[in-house]
């Protein structure tokens, strides 16, 4: 539900069934949703086992999906990768702590990154090389090896490679740091507004602004951070300037963070009955 609501909020520089990228079908986030629903399944299963095996691998159950997305060019890596985290932590918690508290799912994404284990760099390093995003060969700029290489050794967990990699990779740096920008930041927001379509906006021009997406700026040559702040604070001729500045060049790893944030409110709706409205 996350997946879709999110592709139907048209917002700068992004992909949505209204305002379609040439190079990200909108269909692909349609094709996305069953396999966002696989993976956290999938993962929060694997969440719930781990809790009393000191093992996982809900990243496997990330990379399943990765694969079977590819005909679709790369709609959601990153999405998928916070997403099946967060529902390994929701998995882990409820078997271990008997409950789904915030806090506790925030922890066990810590705990499942470390339990994945060298492997999960590697699915992580395949997923790159099958999908081959923008950025594919920047990591070596943290010292990590160069994911345009098929095959690479890679000796370190995942949790490490994220904690590395968050130099420049905000989904990292949130899947390393207890998710606080999707949990901790853009959540509360979205917690705010009864009609999530206008928090999902609200939210990506706040961690737009806040993050100052490193990708975006390479390919545009410059900062955007005070049109962002303008745009969250309400001022449509920042939003208008955005869409003409940015053109197909968006925030996407800023919209991973924010499908996160929204799977988690959505989950509350349903769980604790805080009714939402999807769109508006």
């Amino acid at each position: 539900m996350a997946v879709i609501v999110d592709a139907a909020v048209p917002r700068p520089g992004l992909s949505s069934f209204e305002k379609p990228r040439k190079d990200l079908d909108p269909l692909g986030f349609a094709a996305l949703a069953p396999l966002a629903y696989e993976a956290c399944l999938c993962s929060c299963r694997d969440g719930a086992r781990a809790a009393h095996e000191n093992r996982s691998d809900w990243c496997g159950c990330w990379f399943r999906a990765v694969r079977s997305m590819r005909r679709w060019g790369n709609p959601g890596l990153g999405s998928l990768l916070l997403l099946s985290l967060q529902a390994a932590g929701l998995g882990y918690s409820y078997e271990k702590l008997r409950e789904p508290g915030l806090e506790h799912v925030m922890g066990a994404t810590r705990t499942l990154l470390g339990l994945c284990g060298p492997r999960g760099a590697k699915y992580f390093y395949d997923a790159l090389y099958m999908l081959r995003p923008s950025y594919l060969g920047r990591l070596s700029w943290a010292g990590l090896p160069d994911a345009s290489q098929k095959q690479v050794s890679i000796s370190i967990g995942l949790d490490s490679l994220a904690e590395a990699a968050s130099l420049y990779d905000v989904v990292l740096r949130d899947a390393a740091r207890l998710m606080e920008f999707s949990l901790g930041v853009a959540l509360p927001v979205l917690r705010e507004t009864q009609c999530l379509a206008a928090g999902v906006e609200k939210t990506t021009y706040l961690l737009a602004w806040m993050l100052d997406d490193f990708l975006l700026k390479r390919k545009k040559g410059r900062s955007y951070r005070e049109l962002w702040l303008q745009a969250y604070q309400g001022d449509e001729g920042a939003v208008r300037r955005l869409y003409e500045e940015l053109g197909e060049a968006g925030p996407g790893a800023i919209a991973d963070i924010v499908v996160n944030a929204l799977a988690r409110r959505l989950f509350e709706s349903l769980v604790i009955g805080d009714s939402v409205t999807l769109l508006c």
